[in-house]
C-alpha cells in the first residue's frame, strides 16, 4: 500500500513534468496546425485516472473499507472489473486473487493487496486515545483530545459517507498531494532526476547498462527524443520577414501574402538542410497560423548568415569611407606635391637663369679678354719695332764704343800687368826674406844646441849667445804676429764659410721639401692641368664660335638689356600675382578640407548614433527572447565591438599612411637641397678653373 502511495505521487510528479515540458508545447503546436509526433509517450493521464479517478482504485478500495465484510479479494476482483479496458492496468492471467499490476511510466508493478483494507482504515483504538488525551505532556494532550473529538463527531454523523471517506489513509493522502501540487503549480520549478551509477554504492563505478535503465525509466531519453524532434525557436512572421528579407538574392514580390513570402525565404536561405529521419523528411522549419518555428540551429544559421550580411556590408561602407579619406589625403598629397613642384620649377628655372647670366658674363669677359689680348698685342708689335729701331739706331755708336772698350781693356791688362809684375818681385822678395829667417833659424837653433854643448864644456860668454837669441827671438815674434793674423783670418774665413755651410743646408731641406711637394701636387696638377687645358681649348672654340655673336651682342646689348629688365619685372608681377593666387587657393582648400572634416565628423556621429539605436533595438529584441540564446547575443555584440574597434585602427591606418607621404614629401626636399648644393659646388669649381685659366696663354 505505501509503494502504491509512493508510486502515485511520482505519477503526479511526471504529470506535472510532461505538462509543463510537453503538454504545454503539443496545445500550442495543435493550436498552431503542426502535425509534430505523438505525444502519448510521455502522457501518463491514463494511470492517474486508474488510481485516484471516481471509480479509480482508491475509490474501490475506500468502498471496500466501509463495507462490513470487506477484504482484499473483494477489492481486486472490483478494481479488474471495473478497469477492464485500462491499458494502464495489467492483465495476467499469473496473479493471485490479492495482486494486481498497474503500467507506471517507469515501467509494471505488481502489487500485493493483502494488507491494502488495514493500512486505508489506519484505525487507532479508542482506549489508547483517550489514554494519551490524559497525558501530563500538553502537547501530546492537546493533539489527541483532538483526534477524539474528531473521533466522537464522526460517530455522531454515522451515516454520512463522504466524512468517512475523508479519514481513509489514501483519501488523505490524495489531498495532500493534491495540496502540494497545488503549491508546486504557484512555483517556478526545476526538475532534478537521480542516477545510480551502480548497484553495489562503490564510488568512482559507473555501471552503463543500469544508468541506462534508469533514465530510460525517468524518461529522460523520450524526452531528449522530444527535444531534438521539437522546434524550439519560433518568431511571428513579420519579425522573421523583417529581420531576414536582407538575405534573399532577389526582392520578393509584394502581391503575396505574407506566409508565402516567408516560406520563399526561409526555402530559400535554408535550402539544403532537410533530413530523412526514418521514413519522413525533417524540414528545418515549419509554418504555422501565425509563427514560424526552427529546428535546433536552423535559427542560429539564419542569425549568422545575417550577421555575416551586415558584416560584409560594413566592411564595404568602411572600404568606402576609407577610400575617401585616402581621396582626401591623396588631393591633399597632389596639391602640396605639385606646389613643392612649382617651387623646385622657380628654383630650377632661376638656376637655369642665373647659369646662362653667368655664361653670358663670362662669355662678355672672354671677348673683352680677347679684344684686350689683341690690343697688348699690338702695343707689343709697336715696342718690339721701336726697341729694332733703338737697336738699329745705336749700332754704329755700340761698335764704336765696343772698339774703345776693348782698347781700354787692353790698356788695363797691360797695366794691371805691369803691377802685378812689381808685386810677384815684392811677393817673392818675402818669401825669399822668410825663408831665409827659417834657414837662419834653423841655423840657429843648430848652433844654439852645439853652443850649449860646447859652453857646457869649454864655458864659452853666454851674453853673445844671449844677444843671438834676441835677435832671433825678434825675428820670430814678426813671424809669429803675421802667422797670427792669417790664422784669424782664415779662422774668420772657415767661421764664415761654417755660416754659409749651415744656410746652405737649411736652404736645401727647404728645397728638397718644397721639391717634394711640388713632386707630390705634380701629378695631380697634371691631371688639372690636362682638364684645364681642355676646359680651354672648349673655351677657345666657344670663343671662336661665339666671336660673332658677340658683336651682334654688343651692338644690341642695351636693348637686349633692357627687353630683359622688362621680362624679369613681369616675371617677379606674375610670381608675386601666382604666389597670390596659391595663397588663395591654399585658403580654399583649408576651408573645402575644414567643411569636409566637419560633414565627415557629422557624418561618423550620425553612423555612431545610428549604431547605437541599433544596438538598442538589437537589445531590446534580445530581450524578448529566450534565455538560452545569450551566448549568442553576447557573440553579436562582440562582433560589433570588433567591428568599431577595425573602424578605429582604419582611422590610425590612414594617419600612417599622410605620416608616410609627409616623410617622402621631407626626402625630396632634402635630395633636392643636396642637388642644389651639387650644383652650387660645381658652379664654383668651374668658375675657380676659368680664373685659373684666365691668363694662362700668356703664362
Amino acid at each position: 500500500f505505501e509503494q502504491l502511495c509512493i508510486n502515485y505521487a511520482n505519477e503526479k510528479l511526471q504529470f506535472k513534468y510532461a505538462r509543463d515540458n510537453f503538454r504545454s508545447l503539443q496545445e500550442e503546436y495543435e493550436a498552431e496546425g503542426i502535425d509534430l509526433f505523438d505525444f502519448a509517450s510521455v502522457d501518463n493521464s491514463s494511470i492517474l485516472t486508474l488510481i485516484e479517478s471516481r471509480l479509480g482504485l482508491f475509490a474501490v478500495l475506500n468502498e471496500e473499507c466501509v463495507l462490513p465484510n470487506g477484504n482484499a479479494k473483494s477489492f481486486v476482483y472490483k478494481a479488474k472489473k471495473v478497469h477492464k479496458d485500462q491499458p494502464a492496468l495489467v492483465k495476467k492471467l499469473l496473479h493471485g486473487p490479492s495482486e494486481f499490476g498497474i503500467k507506471h511510466f517507469a515501467g509494471d508493478v505488481v502489487y500485493d493487496a493483502s494488507e491494502f483494507i488495514a493500512c486505508n482504515k489506519d484505525s487507532i483504538s479508542v482506549d489508547l486515545i483517550e489514554c494519551a488525551s490524559k497525558s501530563s505532556n500538553s502537547l501530546i494532550s492537546d493533539e489527541f483530545s483532538k483526534l477524539s473529538n474528531e473521533k466522537k463527531e464522526l460517530s455522531q454523523v454515522k451515516g454520512r459517507r463522504g466524512a468517512i471517506f475523508n479519514q481513509m489513509t489514501c483519501t488523505k493522502f490524495k489531498s495532500q498531494v493534491a495540496s502540494l501540487m497545488a503549491v508546486i503549480d504557484q512555483s517556478r520549478t526545476q526538475f532534478i532526476r537521480c542516477i545510480k551509477p551502480n548497484k553495489s554504492m562503490k564510488p568512482y563505478v559507473t555501471d552503463h547498462t543500469h544508468t541506462l535503465v534508469q533514465l530510460s525509466s525517468a524518461g529522460l531519453l523520450t524526452a531528449i527524443t522530444i527535444v531534438r524532434e521539437s522546434y524550439p525557436d519560433n518568431l511571428f512572421y513579420d519579425e522573421v520577414f523583417d529581420r531576414f528579407q536582407c538575405l534573399l538574392p532577389i526582392a520578393v514580390s509584394s502581391d503575396t501574402n505574407l506566409k508565402d513570402q516567408v516560406s520563399t525565404l526561409l526555402s530559400t536561405v535554408l535550402d539544403g538542410m532537410e533530413k530523412v529521419v526514418g521514413s519522413k523528411m525533417s524540414y528545418p522549419f515549419a509554418l504555422g497560423k501565425t509563427k514560424v518555428y526552427f529546428r535546433v540551429g536552423s535559427l542560429e544559421i539564419l542569425e549568422s548568415d545575417r550577421l555575416n550580411m551586415y558584416t560584409k556590408h560594413a566592411l564595404f561602407i568602411q572600404s568606402c569611407v576609407r577610400r575617401n579619406l585616402a581621396m582626401l589625403n591623396f588631393a591633399k598629397m597632389k596639391e602640396a606635391v605639385t606646389l613643392l613642384r612649382a617651387h623646385v620649377l622657380r628654383k630650377l628655372t632661376r638656376s637655369k637663369y642665373l647659369k646662362c647670366r653667368a655664361g653670358v658674363i663670362m662669355l662678355q669677359t672672354w671677348i673683352r679678354r680677347v679684344l684686350a689680348c689683341d690690343e697688348l698685342l699690338d702695343l707689343r708689335k709697336v715696342d718690339a719695332a721701336k726697341n729694332i729701331q733703338k737697336r738699329w739706331r745705336s749700332r754704329a755708336p755700340r761698335i764704336e764704343f765696343s772698339k774703345f772698350r776693348n782698347a781700354t781693356l787692353l790698356l788695363q791688362n797691360v797695366i794691371r800687368r805691369a803691377k802685378n809684375r812689381t808685386n810677384f818681385s815684392s811677393a817673392m822678395a818675402a818669401c825669399v826674406e822668410a825663408a831665409r829667417k827659417d834657414n837662419t833659424r834653423i841655423k840657429l837653433q843648430h848652433i844654439i844646441s852645439q853652443e850649449v854643448a860646447v859652453h857646457n864644456s869649454s864655458g864659452t860668454d853666454p851674453w853673445v849667445l844671449l844677444g843671438q837669441c834676441d835677435k832671433i827671438m825678434g825675428d820670430l815674434g814678426s813671424n809669429l804676429y803675421e802667422v797670427r793674423h792669417s790664422c784669424s783670418d782664415m779662422k774668420d774665413e772657415v767661421r764664415e764659410s761654417k755660416e754659409t755651410i749651415s744656410h746652405l743646408n737649411t736652404a736645401l731641406q727647404y728645397s728638397e721639401a718644397a721639391y717634394q711637394a711640388i713632386k707630390n701636387n705634380s701629378n695631380s696638377s697634371d691631371v688639372n692641368t690636362q682638364k684645364i687645358q681642355g676646359q680651354l681649348r672648349d673655351s677657345k672654340m666657344k670663343i671662336n664660335r661665339h666671336g660673332k655673336l658677340l658683336k651682334f651682342v654688343n651692338a644690341n646689348h642695351a636693348d637686349y638689356k633692357r627687353m630683359k629688365e622688362n621680362e624679369l619685372f613681369e616675371l617677379r608681377q606674375t610670381i608675386e600675382r601666382n604666389e597670390r593666387e596659391a595663397a588663395q587657393e591654399r585658403e580654399a582648400s583649408n576651408k573645402e578640407v575644414v567643411k569636409l572634416v566637419l560633414q565627415m565628423k557629422k557624418e561618423r556621429n550620425n553612423e555612431r548614433k545610428s549604431l547605437r539605436q541599433e544596438n538598442v533595438r538589437l537589445q531590446e529584441n534580445i530581450k524578448s527572447m529566450q534565455e538560452g540564446y545569450n551566448d549568442d547575443i553576447a557573440q553579436m555584440l562582440n562582433v560589433i565591438e570588433e567591428r568599431e574597434e577595425t573602424k578605429s585602427a582604419d582611422d590610425d591606418d590612414g594617419e600612417n599612411e599622410v605620416s608616410a607621404l609627409k616623410i617622402e614629401i621631407a626626402k625630396l626636399k632634402a635630395q633636392h637641397s643636396a642637388e642644389m648644393t651639387e650644383l652650387r659646388n660645381q658652379q664654383r669649381s668651374r668658375s675657380s678653373i676659368s680664373r685659373q685659366s684666365t691668363f694662362t696663354p700668356f703664362s
